[in-house]
């Protein structure tokens, strides 16, 4: 695993958790202790400060970001998703269309899933999204 791919798992980690306690504009105590866990998972300021922008970024952008999703999504609604699959869908959909430097493996290509991932098919990635954005 990269250390970039590193970075996003603990992003997705404290997004996950500010999602699983429906915290949508954290305080400055919740940042200060997302930026503790950052470093104590990633012991790197680069890698820290990444996940720290995703996270920043993620936030900011939510409203936005969890609109698209739902407007691209077929028979689900966000709400009805599971945690981890919204949070990555989060981070995948803001460092698309928000950040410079999107991950290395995009186009995504059939070898890129992970074992037991869904392939994409003609519609989209994943059943039930499409995928003219």
């Amino acid at each position: 695993m990269s250390s970039r791919s590193r970075a996003r798992e603990v992003a997705l980690q404290s997004l996950y958790q500010l999602d699983l306690g429906r915290v949508v504009k954290p305080d400055g105590d919740q940042l200060a202790a997302i930026h503790r866990f950052h470093r104590g998972r990633l012991r790197s300021g680069p890698l820290v400060s990444f996940a720290d922008a995703l996270v920043a970024g993620v936030l900011a952008q939510q409203d936005g970001i969890d609109a698209a999703l739902e407007a691209r999504s077929e028979n689900w609604r966000l709400s009805r998703m599971a945690a981890t699959d919204r949070t990555v869908l989060r981070i995948a959909t803001y460092e698309l269309f928000h950040t410079d430097t999107p991950p290395r493996w995009l186009p995504m290509r059939r070898s890129n899933l992970p074992v037991g991932m869904a392939a994409p098919t003609r519609r989209g990635l994943w059943p039930g999204f499409s995928a003219a954005w």
